[in-house]
């Protein structure tokens, strides 16, 4: 935690850093089957694939993609 940021900024940055940990913790258990992890995460498999897109997590069958973790 940084001691110039605000307090904002800091409950921000670490929300953002428990989501992805979230996300990547349900792609882990459910094999990396984002239907499943959505289920898991209790919201759509829409808004879990632009999660995955806005933290670089690709889901494993797209081309040219690592798997998740």
């Amino acid at each position: 935690i940084s001691s110039t940021g605000s307090l904002k900024a800091i409950v921000k940055e670490t929300t953002l850093r428990i989501e992805k940990d979230l996300i990547q913790r349900a792609l882990t258990s459910t094999g990396g089957n984002v239907t499943r992890a959505a289920k898991l995460l209790k919201i759509s498999r829409n808004a879990l694939q632009n999660k995955m897109n806005e933290y670089g997590l690709l889901e494993p069958s797209e081309p040219g993609t690592q798997p998740v973790g």
